[in-house]
């Protein structure tokens, strides 16, 4: 019994290892998109807001003649939250980034050309969004001929 114990044990630890480089490497990226976000703004107010702990990634929204998206940012945090968002285009290029706050347990719902001034976004992009405290997003895509459908994702802690 004892040495079934032991293997599993071992076996446990073998396999919380992947895990842990996962963890590490997903913690690596975000901090890295918040970077280049910051970066790219050239707002120097804007490298000093945060410490931004969660993150989640839209892999994929439309906005043109024929599809629209939108966004539905939930903050469930007990305070009220800053978020960094940044919108990327196919090459991963930064397309264009903005601020906003959301009151605590508040809830912000928009077109996603609708978060960044001066119709930045257009077309194809994925959006990578920060903020200080625990929230979820849904993103929600339609085109002009009747099809729709919806994601949604739990920021995670980095």
């Amino acid at each position: 019994m004892r040495k079934i114990v032991a293997l599993l044990a071992v076996a446990l630890f073998i396999i919380s290892i992947p895990l842990a480089v996962q963890a590490a490497d997903k913690a690596d990226m975000y901090k890295a998109l918040e970077v280049k976000l910051k970066a790219a703004s050239g707002d120097v107010s804007l490298a000093a807001e945060g410490p931004y702990q969660y993150a989640a990634i839209i892999s994929y929204t439309e906005s043109d003649a024929d599809w629209w998206s939108g966004l539905s940012i939930y903050n469930f945090w007990d305070e009220d939250a800053q978020f960094l968002m940044g919108a990327f285009d196919a090459d991963g290029d930064t397309v264009a980034e903005t601020t906003f706050t959301i009151d605590e347990n508040g809830l912000l719902v928009d077109m996603v050309d609708a978060f960044f001034p001066d119709d930045t976004v257009t077309g194809r992009n994925s959006i990578a969004i920060f903020s200080q405290g625990p929230f979820y997003v849904e993103r929600i895509m339609g085109n002009m001929s009747g099809g729709f459908g919806s994601v949604s994702i739990e920021a995670e802690f980095y």
